[in-house]
C-alpha cells in the first residue's frame, strides 16, 4: 500500500470510530430522556374518571350574566387599533363598580388589569371608561381596579412556585385595601405577557397552564381571565372563551 492509501485507511478508521462513539452517546442520551419521562409519568396522579350520572349538573355561574362565565380563560382578539383595550375596559369597569353591562347583571369584584401594552396613558383610558360607564364622582378613586404595568412573562421555563407567590402577593394587597376579592383579570396583550411565541403550541400550552394556576391562586372567588390578542386575519374585535365551537 502506498503511504497515501495507508493514511486514507487510518483516517476512515478514525472517522468510523468517532461515529460509533457519537452513536453510542446519542443512544445513552435518548435512553436517559426516556427514563426521565417515565419517572415523571409515574409521579403523575391517576386521571379522575367521571362516569355517566356523576357529572356536576349545577347551572353555570356567570361573571357577566349569559355572556362571560365566572371561571375560565378567554380571548379578545382583533386587528391592531380596533379598540380591543376599550372593549375590555368597557366590560371591566361594571364588574368593579357593581354596575350592569349592556343590560346584563355582573358579579361584583375587583378587577386586575395587566397593562403591558399602552403604558401610563392607560390611566387616562381607564378614567374615561369609568365616566362612560356612569361611575359616580365619589367612587371614581375607590372602585376595586388594580393595574400592573409589568408583563407576566409566563413561559415554558417559568417556575410555578414563583407564579403562585406573585398571585398570593396580589391577593394579600387587595385584601389589605379592604377591596372585594378579584373576579376578573385582563391581560393586555398576550404577545407582551408570554415568554415565548404566542403562535407556538408548546409555548401557549405552558402559558395557559401557568395562567390558570395564577387565576386560581388570586382569589377565594371564581376568576375569569381575558387575554387580549392581535389577530390580523380578523376585521373586528371579537371575544372567544373556552368551550366556544369557533
Amino acid at each position: 500500500m502506498t503511504p497515501e492509501e495507508v493514511e486514507q485507511k487510518a483516517r476512515e478508521k478514525a472517522e468510523a470510530k468517532a461515529q460509533r462513539t457519537a452513536d453510542a452517546k446519542e443512544r445513552r442520551y435518548q435512553q436517559a430522556k426516556e427514563t426521565v419521562a417515565a419517572e415523571k409519568a409515574a409521579k403523575r396522579p391517576a386521571p379522575v374518571l367521571v362516569f355517566d350520572g356523576e357529572e356536576d349538573l349545577r347551572s353555570i355561574e356567570w361573571l357577566v350574566d349569559s355572556v362571560v362565565p365566572a371561571q375560565g380563560a378567554g380571548m379578545l382578539f382583533g386587528e391592531t387599533d380596533v379598540g380591543k383595550t376599550f372593549v375590555a375596559l368597557n366590560m371591566a369597569i361594571p364588574v368593579c363598580a357593581d354596575l350592569p353591562w349592556q343590560g346584563h347583571a355582573v358579579a361584583h369584584g375587583t378587577v386586575l388589569f395587566i397593562e403591558a401594552e399602552g403604558g401610563r396613558s392607560f390611566a387616562l383610558r381607564k378614567h374615561a371608561a369609568k365616566l362612560e360607564a356612569g361611575v359616580t364622582p365619589n367612587l371614581l378613586k375607590t372602585v376595586g381596579f388594580v393595574t400592573v404595568y409589568e408583563p407576566l412573562g409566563f413561559g415554558p421555563d417559568t417556575d410555578l412556585a414563583l407564579v403562585l407567590r406573585r398571585a398570593q402577593t396580589i391577593r394579600e394587597a387587595v385584601a389589605n385595601r379592604a377591596l372585594p376579592p378579584i373576579r376578573f383579570v385582563v391581560v393586555d396583550t398576550l404577545a407582551q405577557n408570554i415568554h415565548g411565541d404566542a403562535d407556538s403550541n408548546a409555548d401557549m400550552t405552558a402559558f395557559l397552564r401557568l395562567f390558570r394556576a395564577f387565576l386560581k391562586a388570586l382569589s377565594v372567588e371564581l376568576v375569569f381571565g381575558l387575554l387580549i390578542h392581535c389577530r390580523r386575519s380578523r376585521r373586528n374585535a371579537e371575544i372567544w372563551t373556552e368551550g366556544d365551537a369557533r
